[in-house]
């Protein structure tokens, strides 16, 4: 029986891009049996996972701001304190259990005590996280926020502009072997100019999923087509 599995990687509010690959994905009659995520790439998959539609997805991103979504509280857990996200999620996944989603649901974190990457899959739910479900399916898809780009030196004018570039090259860097182990890869490289606190831009950033999906679905097809 074959199964298609995908990997959702981080981006902050990019992550949105997430949802339009999955409206495409719904057109087409294409279901996925197993995914995985990071960061904003998690929240899509472990939604996904527990059968809501890209229409739920995108009105539990309208009924929010960035603001609501990171307080500016120092956390003692990591890099920002998200109560009202994570109150948001319960709601909407009020069992809390891995065990009880739809489909398995795989979540890339980093342990900043260690320094290192930690997979987890089961128990409490909390770049691309790719190899962790290769042998849990027969396709493996990525949904890639960040693809490598060459920019020209006029278009780092900004320290700001520089500190963006810098974060998107490591995390680039850290994802590409993920990115070689897929079957097929979506760069969205339509969100270059959108940064991971773009939530104003929700629905362009679904718009530009939902086309970098489309370009790939007839590939996509005559793949499962030929698997069968």
């Amino acid at each position: 029986m074959m199964k298609i599995g995908m990997a959702f990687s981080g981006g902050g509010a990019r992550g949105v891009a997430h949802i339009g690959v999955l409206k495409a994905f719904e057109e087409n009659n294409i279901q996925l049996d197993v995914v995985s995520g990071t960061s904003a790439g998690s929240i899509v998959a472990a939604l996904y996972a527990n059968g809501f539609s890209s229409e739920d997805m995108m009105e539990f991103v309208r009924d929010t701001t960035i603001f609501k979504f990171f307080s500016m509280r120092l956390p003692t857990g990591g890099l920002v304190k998200t109560t009202f996200l994570e109150e948001k999620i319960l709601k909407m996944i009020p069992h809390n259990d891995f065990a009880k989603l739809n489909i398995p649901l795989k979540i890339a974190v980093t342990n900043l005590t260690k320094g290192i990457p930690e997979i987890k899959e089961k128990g409490s739910i909390v770049n691309l996280p790719a190899r962790v479900i290769k042998k849990d399916c027969n396709l493996l898809i990525g949904s890639n926020l960040i693809p490598y780009v060459d920019i020209d030196n006029h278009e780092l004018t900004t320290m700001k502009e520089i500190g963006i570039r810098c974060f998107d090259l490591v995390v680039n860097q850290n994802t590409t072997i993920d990115v070689d182990s897929c079957d097929l890869i979506i760069n969205h490289f339509g969100l270059r100019n959108m940064t991971l606190f773009s939530i104003s831009k929700a629905d362009e950033i679904f718009q530009i999923g939902y086309e970098s999906a489309l370009k790939i679905i007839p590939q996509l097809i005559q793949t499962l087509e030929s698997k069968q």
